[in-house]
This record gives structure tokens, sequence and C-alpha cells, in this order.
């Protein structure tokens, strides 16, 4: 419904986990923010323990300050990426 009112999505993935069952579920054609690589990275320069606090979801849990600061990051540079190309979505 909210495409029939001219709302456009962001779609955020789960940490460490592909993209690609949101474009399969939603279309090629949607806004999708990554956080595979992003926090690939992280594991390389910090400990598990440093990101997240539990292991809930088996290869990532429940985010520490420091995950989400890595998270809201990564939709902070797609909302960015989006304002540059329509003037009209970030009024």
């Amino acid at each position: 419904q909210l495409e029939k009112a001219g709302v456009d999505t962001i779609l955020i993935q789960y940490p460490l986990r592909s993209t690609d069952q949101l474009y399969r579920l939603f279309g090629s054609n949607k806004n999708v923010v990554s956080n595979k690589d992003n926090f690939l990275y992280a594991l390389s320069k910090n400990s598990y323990d440093d990101l997240f606090i539990d292991r809930f979801a088996g290869n990532f849990g429940h985010f520490s300050r420091k995950g989400a600061s890595l998270l809201s990051s990564a939709v902070f540079e797609k909302l960015v990426m989006l304002c540059k190309k329509s003037k009209e979505l970030c009024i």
C-alpha cells in the first residue's frame, strides 16, 4: 500500500546476510541497505562482543552500541545518496 500512496521504501538487511532474498521478495528496483560487507569488515577489526550482545540469529545477534552505530551509518549513507538523486525526497 505504501507504493500505491507514492511512498518510497528502504529495505535494511540484517548484518552478515545477503541482500539476494530481499531482491527476490520485493524486486530489484528497491532501495536496499546491505549490512554484510560493513559488518564483515568491522568483525575483522573488532571482536564479536564489540558489535553484538548475543547470538540470537546464529551468526549475528542484538546490537551493542557500536553495532547499532554501524547499521545506522549504513542507513544514513543510503539516505544521503537518495537525497542527492531526488531533491523532492529530502524536503
